[in-house]
């Protein structure tokens, strides 16, 4: 008897060794799968591509291991909406949104993305009125959410990784990105260097996650 316990004890640990085998050799996949869709990317934006092959390959790869990397699932999922918006497939990126789940796009939600994305729409459209009040539907709703939170302490948290980690530092990137959009880069950044000095922020985090992500072109999806 005690062999055959012996046995089967043996048979339970290999299956064990053998299922974190899988799972390890499966995330490899997801990661490397992943790194070359993001590759495929920045391809097609620095070489200036004339057509989507890249971006075509890349989404031929996200979408094929999607469903099977729940890790990887909020990352993938934003690269997918990235390319996207690339090939200004906005509609694509609306329904595709609608799909996801809040964890799926963490620290995003559905809600700004969605607002987001119609307007890039509008805007590609030529519709200025819409594409405008898409975005002041985002920066109240940020407005909203920051409204309870003690923003000058975090802000003067020494780490950046700590600031990011409240769960409020990324809220605040797209308060201020947002906001640029409407009130334009130069208000914003002037405003953000009086904030700084006025508490005495993190002036690291404002210079490099607050104020340099203000010019990047709202017709790429950067991920804010």
């Amino acid at each position: 008897m005690k062999i055959k316990y012996f046995i089967i004890l043996l048979n339970i640990l290999i299956f064990c060794q053998c299922s974190s085998a899988t799972i390890i050799e499966k995330d490899q996949r997801c990661k490397q799968i992943g790194e070359r869709a993001n590759k495929l990317r920045l391809e097609y934006l620095f070489l200036k591509d004339t057509t989507f092959a890249r971006l075509d390959t890349a989404l031929s790869l996200i979408d094929s291991i999607i469903c099977d990397c729940p890790k990887f699932y909020a990352g993938l999922s934003t690269s997918k909406l990235k390319i996207l918006c690339l090939k200004k497939e906005y509609s694509e990126a609306i329904s595709y949104t609608k799909t996801l789940n809040e964890k799926g796009i963490y620290p995003q939600t559905k809600s700004v993305l969605l607002k987001r994305f119609y307007a890039m729409q509008s805007q590609y459209k030529g519709d200025t009125i819409s594409r405008n009040k898409f975005i002041k539907g985002i920066v109240i709703e940020l407005r909203d959410t920051l409204s309870n939170v003690k923003i000058d302490s975090i802000l003067q948290l020494p780490n950046d990784l700590d600031i990011l980690r409240s769960g409020k530092g990324f809220i605040l990137m797209q308060y201020y990105y947002y906001r640029a959009q409407i009130e334009g880069v130069n208000k914003i950044s002037n405003e953000l260097d009086s904030f700084q000095k006025r508490i005495n922020g993190n002036q690291k985090f404002f210079n490099r996650l607050l104020k340099k992500p203000l010019e990047d072109d709202f017709m790429e999806f950067n991920g804010i």
